[in-house]
């Protein structure tokens, strides 16, 4: 009795952890303005979101998995400040982790996983990391996928690029890639998307959500 008793207390505990948002790292307050992270979300729910209405309450069990992912995406930021300190050839390119980018006009936030910029060739490698599980890693790479996937994440990289165009960097060239990490194996796997297009569509999803919204003053115009 006495060891499971001490489970459910350790078990609490971290519940108690992961549900306290006073000791989360949160994102500078933008009254109004979306979150990068949402894009390809429908107009409705965007709607919802900038007018400040709360999302139900997550169960245990989710917030747990987003912690986990949280702390793949800080092992991987170690990973790349040991690899400029230590490894000689990473140094001469400059690399921002967890970097802020703003689209003021259209009143979008977001914070970039990484992107390593190359003056000289006037090239930027934006990278998202994204932890899944079995399943869905066997929907994006098995031998039958997804016949009709999301497309989340191609928005929300290109929305990252977008940002960065709009703080000085519209003069380069921009790759695209998706760091898939399978939390159950620890599979690896980096998936290069179509930049151009994914970046058309960002501008496109975010500049017709805006002037979409911008017409509708109450839930009941939806």
């Amino acid at each position: 009795m006495k060891a499971i008793q001490q489970r459910d207390v350790i078990e609490n505990i971290y519940n108690i952890y992961v549900s306290d948002k006073s000791i989360r790292h949160k994102k500078e307050e933008y009254d109004g303005w979306f979150s990068a992270s949402s894009a390809g979300k429908c107009y409705r729910e965007q709607w919802y979101i900038r007018n400040g209405y709360e999302p139900s309450e997550m169960d245990e069990r989710v917030k747990r998995l987003l912690r986990l992912g949280t702390l793949v995406h800080k092992d991987l930021e170690e990973a790349i400040k040991y690899a400029q300190l230590n490894l000689p050839i990473y140094p001469k390119e400059k690399i921002l982790t967890e970097y802020e980018v703003e689209i003021p006009e259209l009143k979008v936030l977001g914070h970039l996983d990484v992107a390593v910029i190359y003056e000289k060739e006037k090239r930027i490698d934006i990278y998202d990391l994204k932890t899944t599980g079995a399943y869905k890693w066997r929907i994006l790479f098995g031998r039958k996928p997804d016949p009709n996937p999301s497309f989340m994440y191609e928005l929300q990289i290109g929305t990252y690029a977008f940002g960065l165009m709009s703080m000085g960097y519209d003069n380069y060239d921009y790759t695209l890639s998706l760091i898939y990490y399978n939390k159950d194996t620890s599979a690896m796997k980096v998936v290069k998307k179509d930049s151009d297009h994914w970046i058309d569509k960002a501008i496109e999803y975010w500049t017709d959500l805006a002037e979409t919204l911008n017409d509708i003053k109450k839930d009941t115009d939806l």
